[in-house]
């Protein structure tokens, strides 16, 4: 429950957890049923969907609309899950606010 109390996502945590998955999906692509080219794809398209917008956001605004820690969980997410359960991923995060 770190991020709903201290408002942070701790590197310590999800970097290795993402690099973790990459591994998986490269010794053993049927583990999680995502290939490494597709999963490493998936990771930097989450990785930088939410730096796109950051940047954004703060061009326009002149505020930072989200921290990179929502980053480093989509990059976790997508070595896990590719880019399908990326999907899910940011429909279920936008649905729920």
């Amino acid at each position: 429950y770190v991020d709903l109390d201290l408002w942070i996502i701790p590197d310590e945590i999800v970097l290795p957890v993402g690099v973790i998955g990459l591994l998986c999906s490269a010794i053993a692509p049927d583990l999680l049923g995502v290939e490494l080219p597709i999963a490493l794809a998936s990771s930097l398209g989450g990785l930088l969907l939410v730096v796109a917008i950051r940047a954004l956001y703060l061009k326009l605004r002149g505020v930072e609309a989200l921290g990179l820690g929502d980053g480093k969980l989509l990059f976790m997410v997508g070595a896990f899950t590719g880019p399908v359960g990326l999907a899910w991923t940011l429909g279920a995060g936008a649905l729920q606010g």
